[in-house]
């Protein structure tokens, strides 16, 4: 596991090298202005997690192949996920010392929890339960992502009268759908 704890003005750039097998791969926590990129993220319960207030954080260029979750955003602002591929390949994967089974319960390429201008951009994801799940957010941006194979293929559910939430030119195909729901 890499952890970015309170830092500011990261790059953290793998070159294409592998970080697998466990429970976190990188966790940025209370950081702002980080820069992840040509990173080969695989088989982990949560690839990459922003969470704690963590703000400009850009997830660029990146693989991220047999993750539980592959990228988790929760309580953050104004972060980027672009141009990086997120595939699952199996539905039963080892990391470290457990095994995962990847099913529509814990199968999710990108999560937002609570996350505010978050922009979600370019990306390819495939065969997830659900592709991208955004989850109490406003002011975010989710654009001309391929989402494919995934039982949703976007998934917000809507549980304040201010989310503002925005998707424009994603492209779900095969078993994929779309789904606002409102609040309760």
């Amino acid at each position: 596991i890499i952890t970015i704890n309170g830092m500011d003005d990261i790059t953290l750039d793998c070159r294409g090298h592998a970080i697998a097998g466990g429970r976190k791969g990188i966790d940025i926590v209370a950081s702002d202005n980080i820069l992840v990129k040509n990173c080969n993220i695989r088989k982990m319960a949560n690839g990459i997690i922003i969470e704690r207030f963590s703000e400009n954080i850009k997830i660029i260029n990146n693989i991220f192949e047999n993750n539980a979750v592959s990228i988790r955003i929760q309580d953050s602002f104004n972060n980027m996920i672009e141009n990086n591929e997120i595939t699952r390949m199996s539905k039963n994967v080892t990391t470290g010392t457990r095994r995962l089974v990847l099913n529509s319960i814990n199968n999710f390429g990108i999560i937002i929890n609570n996350g505010m201008n978050n922009t979600i951009r370019n990306n390819i994801i495939v065969r997830h339960a659900k592709g991208l799940y955004l989850y109490s957010g406003k002011e975010n941006s989710i654009e001309n992502n391929y989402i494919d194979s995934a039982d949703y293929g976007i998934d917000v559910l809507l549980n304040s009268d201010d989310n503002k939430s925005s998707t424009r030119t994603n492209f779900p195909f095969s078993y994929s759908k779309t789904t606002f729901k409102p609040s309760i």
